[in-house]
């Protein structure tokens, strides 16, 4: 799995050898500032809306969480997630869960998988009208049901009591976890079923908040792509952001490195936009999401003791 990751790093560097670097700078130069500032208050809003999702998912298991705790703990998700592939990472969610309110890991997983697949749901949605949007003419339409096609097994492996211990103690072994809590998932696997169904009920306050999250996702990434002077409409971009986003849980690179920067480049293509463009939004967001959300998720994570407890 590990040598699949260098399949990212090597499209990212072929990427690089094919750009102008002329008009990559003259893409930087002409930054605005006021746009790029306004991003940055936009990623701010959606991690909070994002971490209260959690937190409520957390209270209505009668889970004894403060807010605080929960918001510490998601920051802590997202840097892991970042550096994890398939963001498998912001599963620690669940030993913090564990550490501080003494919950049992299948509790704590169910609220974890079930926020987790509030995301994925939505971008697997939006990115399969992107493919009909931008692809439509070279796919099959049955090709276009492949990810929600995807999106129900997942559902599957994870309702399904054997098939989801399976899972999620495959889990486990990638974040080489199980030494220490494997057996305790596969003997509290019950907690996770029932955590689920006492989740159920709350799905469309989830889902809203889901919205409202990615409402401001799509707006910062769109804001950082105008900072750059990239004429794009907005519709057609989300397309895009939710397609690259996808094409992060590929484990085939580093934080999706290669794979992030070829979707934007074959669909700015499209939208008669150049490479340089591209990859210039891919770097600037990168340097924006990645590198503010991640000081900030890696300061929460030292402040919890580097995940010592948790690993």
């Amino acid at each position: 799995m590990r040598i699949l990751r260098i399949v990212g790093v090597l499209i990212f560097v072929y990427i690089l050898t094919r750009l102008d670097w002329q008009q990559m700078r003259s893409v930087f130069a002409g930054i605005r500032l006021p746009l790029l500032s306004s991003a940055f208050l936009l990623i701010a809003l959606l991690v909070l809306t994002k971490s209260t999702r959690w937190f409520l998912l957390v209270r209505h298991q009668g889970i004894e969480f403060s807010f605080r705790s929960a918001l510490s703990a998601y920051l802590c998700g997202l840097y892991l997630g970042f550096v994890t592939p398939g963001r498998l990472g912001d599963l620690i969610k669940a030993v913090y869960l564990k550490q501080e309110a003494g919950e049992p890991l299948g509790s704590g997983f169910a609220n974890v998988v079930f926020d987790r697949l509030l995301d994925l749901s939505l971008l697997i949605l939006i990115g399969t009208v992107g493919l009909a949007y931008f692809f439509y003419s070279y796919l099959r339409i049955w090709t276009l049901l492949l990810p929600l096609g995807l999106l129900l097994v997942l559902g599957f492996f994870i309702l399904d009591r054997r098939l989801g211990e399976q899972f999620l103690t495959l889990i486990f072994r990638k974040l080489e976890l199980a030494a220490k809590y494997s057996e305790e998932v596969q003997l509290s696997f019950e907690r996770f079923h029932a955590g689920l169904a006492r989740l159920f009920p709350y799905t469309l306050q989830a889902v809203l908040l889901t919205l409202l999250a990615y409402a401001f996702f799509f707006c910062s990434s769109f804001a950082i792509a105008r900072s750059l002077n990239i004429e794009i409409a907005f519709l057609p971009f989300c397309f895009a952001v939710a397609l690259a986003s996808l094409s992060t849980f590929v484990p085939i690179s580093v934080s999706g490195l290669g794979t992030r920067e070829a979707v934007f480049i074959t669909i700015f293509h499209q939208l008669g936009l150049s490479s340089e463009q591209a990859v210039s939004y891919t770097t600037l967001s990168l340097i924006v999401f990645n590198l503010f959300i991640g000081s900030i998720g890696f300061a929460a994570w030292q402040l919890k003791g580097s995940g010592r407890q948790a690993t």
